[in-house]
């Protein structure tokens, strides 16, 4: 046997395995070709090549990045081993931080469904369930607040424009939509003002009958399709004072 001849040691399956980690290192961005592994090896069965690579692969130091191609995940040459066991105890530690956190949010989050529930459930809240016009005119009241009952699948689109007049279009194709004004009281006195000139001018005109309906009523009417909610009640101008 000349020197050149490999022995069966080489030939074993730990040192081809060895030799194949080394090459797979030291391969530029840790990517390499199996041809050129077997080629570079002098592996004659290619089958002894997949068999370290699904070994490799099953452990998480390898993955795939084409069908003849592999990437290395694990760590080069000449790294400092306890540095990066180090840091491996460090992201485990966070790890284990991290999922006691979220295990205290979801005990938090249990918590108040649980809560909301029992408030939700509880026969002594029913009869306060309920919000009047004053609570939502405290918590909007420089705002134009529009109650709207419609029923389910009612479309609602609200326009985009670059004026300060806003429109809302509802459209429902199941049953009538109905549209309450909640803070009457506050339309009532910017019309209260607008009226009070209205009269003053109105002096010298008194024998003509004003046909006007008053601000403090609703009047239902058909609204046109370039028509908006806004329209119905004549806001529309009050909010772009």
């Amino acid at each position: 046997m000349t020197d050149t001849t490999p022995s069966r040691h080489e030939k074993s399956l730990g040192l081809l395995t060895s030799r194949f980690v080394s090459l797979l290192q030291e391969a530029k961005d840790g990517v390499l070709d199996l041809k050129v592994a077997a080629d570079t090896l002098a592996v004659r069965q290619k089958r002894r090549i997949y068999d370290i690579t699904n070994v490799l692969e099953g452990i998480g130091l390898i993955e795939k990045k084409s069908k003849n191609s592999i990437q290395w995940k694990g760590a080069g040459p000449g790294c400092n081993t306890r540095e990066i066991s180090d840091r491996l105890m460090k992201l485990k530690d966070e790890l284990n931080e991290l999922t006691a956190l979220e295990k205290q949010i979801d005990r938090h989050s249990v918590s108040m469904q649980q809560s909301l529930k029992n408030v939700a459930e509880d026969t002594r809240n029913l009869e306060s369930a309920y919000v009047t016009h004053d609570d939502v005119g405290v918590a909007f009241p420089e705002s134009t607040v529009l109650a709207i009952q419609a029923p389910s699948g009612t479309k609602l689109a609200y326009p985009l424009s670059d004026s300060r007049n806003y429109q809302i279009h509802l459209k429902s194709e199941t049953g009538p939509i109905c549209v309450m004004l909640l803070n009457k009281n506050a339309l009532n006195e910017k019309i209260s003002e607008q009226s009070s000139y209205m009269e003053m001018q109105s002096n010298n005109y008194s024998n003509i009958l004003c046909l006007s309906p008053p601000g403090y009523r609703d009047y239902c009417f058909n609204l046109e399709e370039d028509e908006g909610v806004c329209d119905q009640f004549d806001i529309s101008n009050l909010m772009t004072n």
